[in-house]
């Protein structure tokens, strides 16, 4: 799949949720900035509700990975790529009319979450840290992952979001198949 029809996708799913939205009572639109690992991470995200417990959130990420791994001299060498990325998902947050009621606090949409992730993602550069290569492998990365995850407020403003996935990868060099998928991240909500 390109990115042309990754984008295609993502503005139908775009223009037929506003389309469709209605003002309900239950969780809360709300834009935020967070930062994650796997890998380092910092994103911008934007949670639109669309029912009392479904929100659509839109993000755009840039990360930095690195590591390590035997040469063909069978020494050790260090990597690092840096790249960046756009995603889109669907959250159910199945018990927060359940904490809401309970009058536990429901700030910054803090409940558990199903969602469904579509994330592309493209690596420009990878380099070697001990010789200083430098090379450009332009990977576009493509992922399709249902995921459970667990919000919680830290304050007014702060929330931690962890999540656990299991789904679909499509890489340009990496090759297809299965993956897992484990978030944790930090956030601060503007409203």
């Amino acid at each position: 799949m390109n990115l042309k029809a990754f984008a295609a996708v993502c503005v139908f799913m775009q223009v037929h949720l506003l389309l469709s939205a209605q003002i309900v009572d239950g969780v809360k639109s709300v834009s935020s900035v967070e930062f994650f690992i796997p890998p380092i991470g910092v994103a911008y995200a934007y949670e639109m509700n669309v029912a009392p417990a479904m929100t659509m959130r839109y993000s755009g990420m840039l990360f930095y990975s690195f590591g390590m791994y035997d040469n063909i001299y069978n020494e050790k060498e260090r990597w690092g790529m840096l790249g960046y990325g756009l995603s889109t998902e669907s959250r159910w947050y199945y018990n927060y009319k359940k904490r809401q009621s309970k009058g536990k606090n429901v700030r910054c949409n803090s409940s558990g979450y199903f969602a469904l992730q579509l994330r592309y993602a493209y690596t420009p550069y990878q380099y070697s840290v001990g010789i200083f290569q430098y090379d450009h492998i332009g990977q576009n990365t493509l992922s399709v992952m249902p995921r459970w995850g667990m919000r919680r407020n830290l304050g007014q403003r702060f929330y931690f979001d962890g999540s656990f996935g299991l789904g679909y990868i499509y890489g340009e060099y990496s090759g297809n198949g299965l993956a897992t998928m484990l978030t944790l991240s930090l956030g601060y909500v503007f409203w």
